[in-house]
């Protein structure tokens, strides 16, 4: 298990930028919401880039779902 310290959050035309790096390694996430629901739901699709201090890179697309 890795722990993760987010450095960068940011929201610019509607998608989300998150930036996190601990022991090594640097996780990004691009999401943009896809669909949204008159009850607050939302469905999010992106991607995850993980990058090692190795230099390799792994690139997967991402799914998610948030709501009250």
């Amino acid at each position: 298990m890795i722990r993760l310290t987010e450095t960068k959050h940011a929201n610019p035309n509607s998608f989300t930028i998150s930036k996190s790096t601990g022991s090594g390694y640097e996780v990004e996430i691009k999401a943009k919401i896809i669909r949204t629901t008159d009850l607050e739901y939302n469905e999010m699709k992106g991607t995850m880039t993980i990058k090692s201090k190795k230099g390799k890179t792994v690139t997967k697309t991402i799914y998610g779902a948030c709501g009250c």
